[in-house]
């Protein structure tokens, strides 16, 4: 798919792609039904990301990756909603959600990653578990506790909410995270 490895795309190539997101370093667009391309400013990022989906590419949490050039990647579209999305529209945490937060953790803990996702990282998925898109900044701010989960939970009323639920139904996680309530 993709043949020339040093080729840099510029945002002005992109032309009427479908955006689907933007970050600190770049912007991802849609290719069609299956794939999209993220393209980031500095090549250096890139680099690192590149990098980390290679070293990551059985988990299943992440997009799958095909392909990259000097400043983009090629990969997997994500369908779903952020949690951070899903939080903004007024919706609360039920049951179905925290399952696919805890089976997300569950996978994580599997493929030996402290997971420690942003919350506009977290796809609530059509899967059992939730996915996550933006591998570098997830792998990055790694860490045994879910800070910035929890923070970003706490911004909507949801932190009690999500972590009584742990506690009665998952207790493992609170262990594996050596959080006491």
């Amino acid at each position: 798919m993709v043949k020339n490895k040093r080729r840099i795309i510029h945002f002005n190539e992109l032309g009427k792609l479908p955006l689907l997101g933007e970050g600190r370093y770049g912007k991802v667009y849609k290719l069609d039904k299956k794939t999209c391309v993220k393209v980031n400013e500095d090549p250096g990022v890139n680099k690192k990301e590149v990098e980390l989906f290679r070293k990551h590419k059985n988990c299943s949490l992440f997009p799958k990756y095909y392909g990259c050039g000097q400043n983009y990647i090629v990969m997997e579209i994500i369908y779903g909603e952020s949690l951070r999305n899903y939080l903004d529209r007024g919706a609360k945490l039920n049951e179905i959600v925290i399952e696919q937060l805890v089976n997300m953790f569950a996978v994580g803990i599997k493929a030996g990653l402290d997971l420690n996702p942003n919350i506009r990282h977290v796809i609530l998925s059509f899967r059992e578990y939730a996915r996550l898109v933006d591998i570098e900044d997830i792998i990055k701010f790694s860490s045994a506790k879910p800070f910035m989960l929890m923070n970003g939970l706490n911004k909507y009323s949801q932190k009690e909410v999500f972590l009584e639920y742990i506690n009665n139904n998952h207790n493992w996680l609170l262990a594996h995270w050596e959080v006491e309530l």
